[in-house]
């Protein structure tokens, strides 16, 4: 950790309670005193699993803060629990709606329900955060929650100081005052309903404003019935000629009993959708379905929290596409069990951003130097994946160039937590923000896109699709949303326009290769262990589908045995990856039951660039017969490191696979079923697979690895983060001077 950044965190957090001791500007809330989500807030972060004086003050201030009427907030990132689970250690399934983990602990039984109580407790995103952790679980927590009010260290010997401290600040510290809050006593009744279980035979549909009817009645699934409030007189009778008996009228509000045998709210609308509807719809235990055009929606309609309706804005507002609709009814009623899980994390969303009173935000960062243009680049920094890899090497070299100001912006969930950033990028930690000033470049990487527009002159998203065509499900964002759509390969850029992005708002910034990737450097001894001197067959990515692994394992079954000199190397993406639930890894064991088959080793340890350099240095080719990809670094790095390449022609390798030591697959371009609507027809590439095992045997041979040896040095000169930061330099400038 570097100091200078815990130093700024402490030193805000000692402004604001300088804040409150003062007096504050604003009279405590008139809700602040009553029992529940009007209650005085506040959210616990920490590890109350363990057995040490923190986990014990923390569970202290759970129950007097419990005991007091507060609402309080319980947040287990950092939580994993006791380092092992003993015979005497129950083990708690803890889940946030969409992931699960299992922490060991000794804690009794009713100790863990009050903790998973807490978890669900209904409490903003601006509620005042203590965190039990040291300075790095500080940070971690505070970029979190961008928006908490204050955040403090704990002193874990005394819990009643915190509950005065904290009391004493939220007493004078300002409400959010807002017309997008609404009050939490109206949502109370809605968050008492039932979870949808996803048997429901009715969906609700509130007539507001800007309510697209046509596409409602055009997509609605025969075996549903649609119950509409508000619906004026000409509504009814087209509905009514429409649906016939499978649409049924309610009037005056909405109201609990309106929605027990309801499966979810959907809501296609031209405008904006008004956030008391919004927030009774998500707090209701019915997952929501809207137009992401929507201001609100952008935010609140995300995976995980509701469903998104994709479409175009046109003159008249925005238009949604009817598939979508139908798509998305599909999926709820052949997934029950996703049904509960978005209602239950929509009711949480609630909580968080729409539920009041509340306290206000703090205020963003100040701006001193405005002579340097600001880039603010946001990505799910914290887990293993190519947005997080290419955020952080694009940030180094920008750094290293010294001619913008640059900010990180972390994006949740926060898989890895802070040290795995930390040991890898150890100067950019100083460079971690929780509320930026305004930018003059944000650029947002990361899947799902971001879809609200953050405070910036310049707002870019960074797209990397692998089928051929957009997913409609992107349309409002990427073609009307952002101002500038960032890409990596010409494939991509194709496919983003031929969505109806004008190509001067598309800009191509193809990826680098770190230093290490190089024919100089260590081998790994575990891998030549594992040779004995064989020739080595490498791949490297997730073992999925459309990266070829099927052709991968078919082709070293087919065209080697045991007996030639070559085995087969699998690098995988890590154990926590994006993949989980796609891979093909059981064809790893079904070959290695083969008494024939060609000895497999398995490498899926998470790797520091350096280490990876020493895998493709210890093999002898890279075999990538893909059938989709956006990018596709694996080639390239190992086109870096003077390894000969295999791979599949017609996609996007094509931008960097010219020349000595690539040899490209025969392909196809083949129609692929995909059940989200897109803007085009998606496809693959299928590579011929009878040609693969000729290609792989050519590129063992000596000459050409001497002719990827002579190439190597030629690529890393070509394809540099330097190249991608000059490029974005270029773009701040433009935005700082209003040239963009």
């Amino acid at each position: 950790m570097i100091p200078g950044i815990v130093g700024d965190l402490r030193g805000s957090v000692q402004e604001l309670h300088a804040h409150s001791r003062s007096g504050g500007s604003s009279p405590r809330s008139r809700f602040a005193d009553a029992k529940g989500m009007g209650a005085t807030q506040l959210r616990i972060w920490g590890d109350p699993f363990l057995r040490s004086p923190r986990a014990a003050s923390m569970l202290a201030l759970l129950e007097l803060g419990t005991a007091r009427g507060w609402s309080i907030g319980l947040c287990l990132t950092g939580a994993v629990g006791e380092p092992s689970a003993g015979s005497d250690r129950a083990v708690v399934e803890i889940t946030d709606g969409a992931r699960s983990r299992s922490i060991p602990t000794e804690l009794d039984g009713e100790c863990v329900r009050r903790i998973e109580e807490a978890v669900d407790g209904a409490v903003a995103d601006t509620a005042p955060l203590v965190v039990f952790g040291d300075p790095d679980e500080l940070l971690l927590a505070a970029l979190e929650f961008p928006e908490a009010c204050v955040v403090r260290q704990a002193d874990p010997g005394d819990p009643e100081a915190i509950l005065e401290t904290v009391g004493s600040f939220d007493a004078t510290w300002p409400r959010h005052v807002t017309d997008r809050v609404v009050d939490a006593a109206v949502l109370e009744p809605f968050r008492s309903l039932p979870l949808a279980t996803g048997h429901e035979t009715m969906l609700f549909h509130a007539a507001v404003p800007g309510s697209d009817l046509d596409v409602l009645a055009e997509s609605l699934c025969p075996t549903l019935g649609l119950r509409v409030q508000g619906a004026s007189a000409a509504q009814r009778r087209a509905l009514g000629a429409r649906l016939g008996s499978r649409v049924e009228f309610v009037d005056g509000d909405i109201v609990p009993a309106s929605l027990s045998d309801v499966l979810a709210f959907v809501q296609p609308t031209r405008f904006e959708l008004p956030v008391e509807l919004l927030a009774i719809a998500m707090s209701s235990g019915r997952p929501l379905i809207a137009s992401r055009s929507a201001e609100l929606a952008r935010d609140c309609v995300e995976p995980g929290f509701g469903l998104p309706l994709g479409g175009r804005p046109t003159e008249s507002g925005f238009a949604t596409d009817p598939r979508t609709v139908l798509r998305t009814v599909a999926l709820l009623r052949s997934e029950p069990t996703r049904v509960r899980s978005i209602a239950r994390r929509a009711r949480e969303r609630v909580a968080r951003r729409l539920a009041g009173p509340r306290p206000s935000p703090p205020p963003a960062e100040l701006r001193e130097d405005r002579s340097r243009p600001l880039v603010v680049l946001e990505a799910p920094l914290f887990e293993t994946s190519s947005s997080a890899h290419l955020t952080i090497e694009t940030a180094r070299a920008l750094v290293a160039r010294d001619r913008v100001d640059v900010l990180l912006r972390p994006r949740v969930p926060f898989r890895d937590g802070l040290d795995p950033f930390a040991r890898r990028a150890p100067e950019l930690i100083s460079r971690l923000t929780r509320r930026p000033p305004r930018a003059d470049l944000w650029l947002s990487a990361g899947w799902p896109v971001r879809a609200s527009r953050p405070d910036a002159a310049t707002f870019g998203l960074r797209i990397d699709y692998e089928y051929g065509a957009l997913p409609t499900e992107l349309t409002p964002h990427v073609t009307d949303g952002a101002d500038t759509v960032v890409v990596h390969s010409s494939a991509v850029h194709r496919l983003v326009a031929d969505a109806g992005v004008p190509t001067d708002r598309i800009v191509t910034i193809p990826h680098g290769v770190d230093e290490v990737f190089s024919e100089a450097g260590s081998r790994c001894a575990a891998i030549d262990a594992f040779a004995a001197g064989r020739r080595v067959v490498l791949f490297v990515g997730g073992p999925i589908w459309r990266k070829g692994f099927d052709l991968v394992v078919g082709t070293m079954l087919r065209e080697f045995s045991r007996d030639d000199d070559v085995c087969l190397l699998v690098k995988t993406v890590g154990r926590a990856s994006d993949y989980a639930g796609y891979e093909l890894s059981d064809l790893v064991e079904r070959m290695r039951r083969l008494p024939t088959a060609v000895e497999v080793m398995v490498v899926d340890d998470d790797l520091e660039p350096a280490e990876l350099a020493s895998v493709y240095r210890s093999a002898d080719v890279l075999l990538h017969p893909y059938r989709g990809e956006g990018f596709c670094l694996p080639v390239l790095e190992a086109r870096a490191c003077g390894l000969p390449v295999v791979t599949t022609a017609g996609g996007s390798t094509d931008d960097f696979c010219e020349g000595e030591g690539v040899l490209r697959i025969p392909s196809i371009r083949r129609a692929v079923g995909l059940p989200d609507p897109h803007e085009g027809p998606p496809f693959v590439l299928e590579p011929d697979a009878d040609s693969i095992g000729g290609l792989v045997r050519r590129a063992l041979e000596p000459e050409v690895r001497a002719a990827a040896v002579r190439s190597a040095c030629g690529v890393r000169r070509e394809f540099r983060w330097e190249r991608a930061a000059e490029r974005l330099e270029r773009m701040a400038f433009g935005a700082l001077l209003g040239c963009v």
